[in-house]
């Protein structure tokens, strides 16, 4: 199985720890709060900003910043669940209120409840459309352009449930 660090999991996907990096007060914390070899790592979700993430392990919640996750190396485990079984989520997947302004995207799929997806498709939004960024600051809501030069206000709560890839 491939060997990547923990900050390039996706929502869903588990690891196995390998190797923890880096020094001191840093280091002994990681392992402290069980980030041991052998301990399996689940992604949960990014915050709404992105940062810190939040992890499941060892019957526990942990929220860990990026730059800390990088430090970590995980061993991907075959098993792993995909979100909502998704055939065409890859690791260049992300959520929708992850992008900046000015980036373009397609968008994969929508993941949530029947009514969350349902107000979303009635948007406009589905499987094959393509977006792009308009404004995504904070605090304030998502400005998306779509493909017939329209644009449309979503909330980053909204946005979370949509997952992207670069178009």
């Amino acid at each position: 199985m491939p060997v990547v660090t923990l900050d390039k999991l996706v929502p869903g996907e588990s690891g196995r720890v390998v190797r923890i990096h880096g020094r001191g007060a840093i280091r002994h914390r990681l392992v402290d709060m069980g980030l041991t070899t052998g301990a399996v790592v689940e992604m949960v979700k990014p915050s709404p900003l992105g940062d810190p993430v939040e992890y499941r392990l060892r019957g526990y919640h942990l929220s860990l910043r990026k730059s800390e996750a990088r430090t970590i190396e995980v061993e991907l485990l075959s098993g792993a669940p995909r979100p909502r079984g998704n055939k065409h989520h890859t690791r260049s997947t992300q959520t929708l209120a992850m992008g900046s302004a000015g980036q373009r995207f397609e968008i994969v799929s929508i993941r949530g409840g029947r009514m969350v997806s349902q107000k979303i498709r009635d948007l406009g939004l589905k499987s094959g459309s393509i977006v792009t960024i308009v404004q995504n600051e904070f605090p304030g809501p998502l400005i998306l352009s779509v493909k017939d030069g329209s644009r449309l206000v979503i909330g980053k709560g909204m946005a979370r449930h949509i997952l992207v890839k670069p178009a």
